[in-house]
């Protein structure tokens, strides 16, 4: 239940820590959530691996304790044009948040299909975007999914990548 998600984070965080005692945590959580369960590890002065989705980045700027983060990565899509983060800055006076990119390409996929006349129904068509190639699918009719990624954490008090993912 949502209203009683942090309470359920601060009850897990001390059975992790004085029962389980897991050497890795994969938190499926905003920012807050992932926040609340990295303070009780600490309170508790447990420190596994933490790893999380691409909320990390704002919940260690958020935080006021951003060193206990320092065992923790956040997955992230790879962003192919390097430079999309820049020009977006520019434009819109703020780094970009992770789902940007996404929503870019998601509309400029949809013109370009349109324009070209593309049937989605079949697979074939192909597109270029911040994230990199997409293609349609004709099994499910949807795009078939990105398969890299890359890991951020906290280097040298910095948030930023600190490797590739590829399966």
């Amino acid at each position: 239940e949502y209203a009683g998600w942090h309470e359920t984070l601060r009850s897990l965080a001390a059975r992790l820590a004085r029962v389980e005692k897991p050497e890795l945590i994969f938190c499926l959580s905003d920012y807050s959530g992932i926040d609340v369960l990295a303070s009780q590890l600490e309170i508790l002065q447990y420190f596994p691996l933490l790893l999380t989705t691409q909320h990390l980045d704002q919940a260690i700027e958020l935080s006021r304790s951003p060193e206990r983060y320092r065992r923790a990565y956040g997955i992230y899509p790879l962003i192919a044009d390097e430079g999309f983060a820049g020009r977006f800055r520019v434009r819109f006076g703020h780094a970009p948040k992770v789902y940007a990119a996404n929503g870019y390409d998601a509309f400029r996929f949809l013109a370009a299909a349109m324009q070209a006349g593309a049937d989605l129904t079949k697979p074939g068509f192909e597109f270029s975007g911040i994230l990199g190639k997409y293609q349609v699918s004709g099994k499910t009719r949807g795009l078939l999914p990105q398969d890299e990624a890359v890991i951020m954490g906290l280097k040298d008090g910095k948030f930023t990548r600190i490797s590739d993912w590829r399966p």
